[in-house]
């Protein structure tokens, strides 16, 4: 999340969550809370995108964006940014592959996304799986 290097920083921050993942980020700020942030360090605003999202990067407060979603958004993002010549931090993940080769054994292995971002934590979007052709047959075995 792009916002703890912020804190740690001793900078305040607004997370505004997309609207799928706003329980998670409320559940995070009670947590800081629990751990003694004080309050106004870390504040959450929930809502849609366009009416909440859009504001915020505009306003004349905010003195950075950090943003992690789709390119369309992050367009968006950047021109409400720009008049202010305001920072603007994209991740718009999605092209991280996992290669698995063919001297894997499937069987020992525990192939999944959340391990592989364990592995390599820089990267939390897997953008797609690529499966030599050799251990494909094993893994749908597997599966079954």
């Amino acid at each position: 999340m792009t916002v703890a290097p912020a804190l740690a920083a001793g900078c305040t921050a607004v997370l505004k969550p997309s609207e799928l993942a706003s329980v998670t980020c409320l559940e995070l700020a009670d947590i800081c809370k629990e751990v003694g942030l004080p309050s106004g360090v870390l504040n959450i605003v929930t809502g849609l995108s366009p009416d909440a999202g859009a504001p915020l990067s505009a306003h004349p407060d905010v003195d950075k964006v950090a943003f992690t979603g789709s390119f369309e958004t992050s367009k968006k993002i950047m021109a409400s940014a720009a008049p202010m010549v305001k920072p603007v931090t994209l991740e718009l993940g999605g092209k991280s592959p996992i290669v698995v080769f063919d001297d894997v054994d499937i069987d020992k292995e525990n192939l999944t996304d959340e391990n592989a971002k364990c592995l390599n934590p820089s990267k939390p979007f897997i953008g797609f799986w690529d499966f030599h052709r050799n251990t494909q047959l094993s893994l749908i075995r597997l599966l079954q």
